[in-house]
C-alpha cells in the first residue's frame, strides 16, 4: 500500500532515525491548518496536528501536501509526531516584505510547467518556473496547453526549447486531448507529479484527462484577457490509473525565488549565461560594465537576447534582496534582545 504511494528506502530511513517502534509511515494526500488526511499501510485515516507542532519555531517543518508523516496514537487518535526528511520541496517567499518561506508541496518527481498558448503565453514566466522546479530538486517539463487556440505552436516549442535546455517541452491541448499521450512516459507507478501554473492554464482540466474522468471542478478563462478564475482551491495527491500520483494546486499568482544561500535553480535555468559566466575575466562579475565580460560579449553579438539577461538579472536581485531583508530581520532581532536585557537589568 505505502510502495503504492511512494514509499520508499528514503522515508523508512527517516522514519527508522527517529528511534521509535510505536510510529507509523502515513503520507498527506489532502490538508487544512491543524487536521490532515493521510493513506497509512491499512488505508486513510485522519491526522491532527498537535499544539506543540504549531508553536514550533519557524523553521521546523509544517505538513503539506506530498509530505511523508510519523504518526502515534493517543487516545484513539492520530496525531503527528514528525514530518520525515523531504526528497524535494517547491518553496516560494511570502509576499511584500516577507522573510518567510512558504512550502507549496513535498517529494515530488516531476513538475508538469502548464502555460497556455492564448493570453498566458509569457517566457519570462517560464524561465522563473523553471528556477523554481530546480530549486526544488523535482525536474521540470514545459507543457504548453491550449495549442488548439494557437496559430503557431510549434514555433512557441522552438522558443521555449531555446530557453529551457534539455528540459522536455510538449505542445498539448487538455481540452481536446491533442497530443496527451506525450506525458504517458512520465506517468510512472508511485512517481508523484505536480501541476504547476496560473490560474486558467487547464491545469483542472489536464488533470481530467489524465484521470481519464471529470474529477475536477473546470471553468472558462475570462473574456478579454484570458486571465483565469481559481477553480482549484486546495492541493490534493489524487492515484491516476497508471499509479501515477498527481497533485493539482490552486493557480500562482506571484511567484517569488526563496532560496538565498546558494544560486540553485537559476543557475541551471538559466544553464547558458552560467557557461558563459565562466569565461567571464572576473569571478564575481556583474556582467554590467566589468572589462572581458562573456555574457556582454554574447549579447553584444546576438548569441545572448537582452529580454533573457534582464530575467536572469531579475531572478538574482530578488535573491540579493531577500539576503539583505534577512539580515536586517536578524539586525533588527539583535536589537530587540539587546534593549530587553538592558531594561531588565535597569528593572532589578
Amino acid at each position: 500500500m505505502l510502495k503504492d504511494f511512494g514509499y520508499d528506502e528514503h522515508f523508512a530511513e527517516s522514519l527508522a532515525q527517529l528511534g521509535r517502534p510505536e510510529l507509523i509511515a502515513a503520507r498527506v494526500v489532502r490538508g487544512t491548518r491543524r487536521s490532515f488526511e493521510v493513506v497509512t499501510e491499512t488505508g486513510r485515516a485522519v491526522a491532527q496536528l498537535p499544539g506543540r507542532m504549531l508553536q514550533r519555531n519557524r523553521e521546523q517543518p509544517r505538513p503539506v501536501v506530498g509530505d511523508w508523516l510519523a504518526l502515534e496514537k493517543k487516545k484513539g487518535r492520530w496525531l503527528i509526531a514528525e514530518v520525515l526528511t523531504r526528497r524535494s520541496t517547491f518553496i516560494r517567499r511570502g509576499r511584500g516584505r516577507a522573510t518567510e518561506a512558504q512550502v507549496i508541496v513535498a517529494n515530488v518527481d516531476i513538475a508538469l510547467l502548464l502555460t497556455g498558448l492564448d493570453g498566458d503565453y509569457n517566457l519570462r514566466r517560464i524561465e522563473r518556473y523553471l528556477a523554481l522546479t530546480w530549486q526544488s530538486g523535482a525536474k521540470p517539463v514545459v507543457v504548453l496547453n491550449k495549442r488548439d487556440m494557437s496559430a503557431r505552436p510549434v514555433q512557441a516549442v522552438t522558443e521555449v526549447t531555446a530557453i529551457a535546455g534539455a528540459t522536455p517541452v510538449h505542445a498539448i491541448s487538455a481540452k481536446h486531448g491533442d497530443n496527451v499521450a506525450a506525458l504517458e512516459p512520465y506517468l510512472v507507478p508511485a512517481t508523484t507529479i505536480v501541476l504547476l501554473g496560473s490560474s486558467g492554464v487547464g491545469k483542472s482540466t489536464l488533470a481530467n484527462q489524465l484521470l481519464g474522468e471529470d474529477r475536477q471542478r473546470v471553468a472558462e478563462v475570462r473574456g478579454g484577457d484570458d486571465r483565469g478564475r481559481h477553480t482549484t482551491t486546495s492541493r490534493e495527491l489524487i492515484m491516476l490509473p497508471s499509479g501515477a500520483l498527481l497533485i493539482d494546486t490552486p493557480g500562482l499568482r506571484e511567484l517569488r525565488l526563496w532560496q538565498a544561500d546558494t544560486s540553485v535553480g537559476i543557475d541551471e535555468a538559466f544553464d547558458d549565461i552560467t557557461a558563459l559566466a565562466q569565461s567571464c575575466s572576473f569571478v564575481d562579475c556583474s556582467h554590467g560594465n566589468e572589462p572581458d565580460c562573456a555574457v556582454r560579449a554574447a549579447l553584444e553579438n546576438g548569441t545572448l537576447s537582452k529580454q533573457r539577461l534582464a530575467s536572469y538579472l531579475k531572478l538574482q536581485m530578488e535573491i540579493d534582496d531577500l539576503e539583505r531583508l534577512r539580515e536586517e530581520r536578524l539586525r533588527a532581532d539583535e536589537r530587540g534582545r539587546s534593549r530587553r536585557k538592558r531594561k531588565k537589568l535597569e528593572d532589578r
